[in-house]
């Protein structure tokens, strides 16, 4: 990658996440929402369309994201927003061309097929490999980028997915969103070192349910065995497009390297501008700050 591109894709990725920032409507969850909202308008500024995304494009990217995480408590949790799940249901039909509500419909049918396959706890002595587990959240977050992706750039959902034995993005989908796809694990693989107790105490399916099935602090080698998944997801996001994933990887090393730390230091101190950081900011429900 010549200097002068990879200036451009910092520079795109600047725009991009400093839009994200400013952006005032971005839901329950305002620091995941603004993260997704960053890495989808760099998407768009890096590829054919050449432009971020309008307003309308950012409202319907945090109602999406609103719907989806109402759909993970569900399942996650047995908890139903539904009166919030029906008003973003009739906002969706209230669009001329129908084209979100029609994604969302054939995404959540995939969503209910994968979630037939759920691991169910408990995960240890229980005949759920690792593996089990791993392609469940593999297959979870195919649907959940492709249906972003979608969005952002006008796509149909179902030339992004391939719907086969094994749910993934498409081989024949633009690389950008291989790399999406791929980066988002990862970032996923952090998150649930960092939010493990939460993971722990609902027995949810995740990265480190998969390694410390007995729900232990982290048995031996099993933060070793995340972190090289990690490093795996990264190499495929990178080999997806190199070009485009240069200031996304450069940022999820960042991330990797001050994330964990941070919220550890939080959880010590249980008070101050740390914690009140992010708590403000909805990090994560399950960092255990309260």
């Amino acid at each position: 990658m010549s200097a002068e591109r990879k200036i451009g894709a910092i520079s795109a990725a600047a725009k991009s996440m400093y839009g994200a920032m400013r952006w005032r409507d971005a839901g329950e969850n305002p620091a995941f929402s603004s993260l997704c909202l960053a890495v989808l308008d760099y998407s768009r500024r890096m590829g054919p369309l050449q432009r971020p995304l309008n307003r309308e494009g950012r409202q319907e990217i945090t109602g999406l994201l609103r719907i989806i995480e109402i759909v993970n408590d569900w399942y996650d949790l047995g908890k139903l927003d539904a009166s919030g799940y029906r008003q973003l249901r009739r906002r969706m039909g209230e669009q001329a061309d129908g084209k979100m509500a029609e994604n969302w419909r054939k995404a959540f049918a995939l969503m209910r097929k994968v979630e037939k396959t759920r691991p169910q706890p408990p995960f240890a002595n229980s005949g759920i490999k690792p593996e089990m587990i791993i392609a469940y959240r593999e297959q979870q977050n195919a649907i959940i980028t492709a249906l972003l992706y979608s969005s952002t750039h006008g796509i149909p959902f179902e030339e992004l997915i391939d719907n086969g034995e094994r749910i993934s993005i498409s081989s024949a989908a633009p690389d950008d969103l291989q790399t999406l796809y791929w980066l988002i694990l990862a970032f996923q693989v952090v998150d649930d070192q960092v939010g493990w107790r939460g993971d722990a105490a609902a027995k949810r399916p995740s990265f480190y349910t998969a390694f410390c099935p007995n729900g232990d602090v982290f048995s031996t080698g099993a933060k070793e065995k995340m972190d090289e998944l990690h490093d795996q997801y990264i190499k495929r996001a990178r080999a997806a497009n190199p070009d485009f994933s240069c200031p996304l990887i450069l940022a999820m090393k960042a991330v990797k390297a001050t994330f964990p730390p941070l919220i550890n230091l939080a959880r010590r101190t249980k008070s101050g501008p740390l914690v009140k950081f992010w708590k403000e900011r909805g990090l994560s429900r399950d960092m255990s700050l309260e």
